[in-house]
């Protein structure tokens, strides 16, 4: 599985939710489309069509701020939100061996083994929250 550019900016742009909420202790505290580009490097337009995608599958809250553009905010359940919740929101196909072909002799002999390793993966992404990814700090130790 190769997940796509949109995967990565869907993950940051809900970190960055969160942040904020984190920060402001209140649900005051949304983001613009324009706040969000700026605090996480990535393209207005793209950020704008991640968050309507974000939203449609009630990943992330959208209101209308006070000059009338869209505001997203995160909500009490966007740290609990898993890698693979994310990955489903944006990729909607999770399956590692999808493009198998499932009538090959191949394929038929393991398939077994191919679904067990699909479950696996998808627990390990379960296992893989917003609020874990932003608290690692495997990049940040001091060796």
């Amino acid at each position: 599985m190769q997940l796509k550019r949109d995967t990565d900016y869907a993950l940051r742009i809900l970190m960055c939710a969160a942040e904020q909420k984190k920060n402001k202790k209140s649900f005051s505290g949304g983001l613009t489309i324009q706040e969000i580009s700026a605090r996480t490097g990535m393209p207005r337009v793209s950020v704008d069509r991640i968050c309507r995608c974000l939203e449609k599958s009630k990943l992330i809250v959208k209101a209308t701020g006070v000059r009338g553009e869209n505001v997203y905010f995160a909500d009490d359940r966007t740290p609990e939100l898993s890698l693979l919740e994310i990955i489903e929101a944006v990729e909607k196909e999770t399956q590692l061996f999808a493009v198998f072909d499932k009538k090959s002799d191949m394929y038929r002999m393991h398939e077994a083994f191919f679904r067990e390793v699909q479950l696996e993966i998808e627990k390990t992404l379960s296992e893989a929250t917003v609020e874990k990814i932003t608290n690692a700090n495997i990049f940040h130790k001091k060796r």
